[in-house]
């Protein structure tokens, strides 16, 4: 979707009342409410990391609904410090929270002492294993 239609589907929902949400599944898992629900027993959260793999403009929302799942919105600010295809985000809230977002493309989202030329990611990407090449 271009800004444009962005703009366009926003003016159409203004017009008619009608609601509307985009947002990543992962703000709704069992998981993210358990924790939303007991984060007042943790004391001080002063970070948090959530790290997520794929491009970080379609896939680093899911990383930043848990956190928003967990602890609510409130960004002021943010900054990047990756490099290309390898994002470290941090994110800082009202509250002075800071959030550290890592959203790297599947190659550099595997471990290993070699160089990253010298891996490959596991075809089944929720495995998360690497083989050497």
């Amino acid at each position: 979707m271009t800004a444009a239609e962005a703009r366009s589907v926003a003016a159409v929902v203004r017009e008619t009342g009608t609601p509307f949400l985009s947002a990543s599944s992962l703000r709704f898992v069992p998981d993210i409410l358990e924790l939303k629900a007991k984060v007042g027993e943790l004391g001080g959260v002063h970070l948090v990391s959530s790290v997520c793999g794929n491009e970080l403009v379609y896939y680093g929302i899911h990383a930043l609904s848990m956190y928003y799942g967990v602890f609510g919105g409130g960004a002021v600010s943010c900054a990047n410090v990756g490099q290309p295809d390898r994002h470290i985000v941090r994110v800082r809230f009202e509250t002075g929270r800071d959030l550290v977002l890592i959203v790297a493309e599947r190659e550099y989202m595997c471990a290993g002492s070699a160089g990253i030329g010298d891996y490959e990611c596991d075809q089944d990407w929720r495995q998360k294993t690497c083989e050497t090449g």
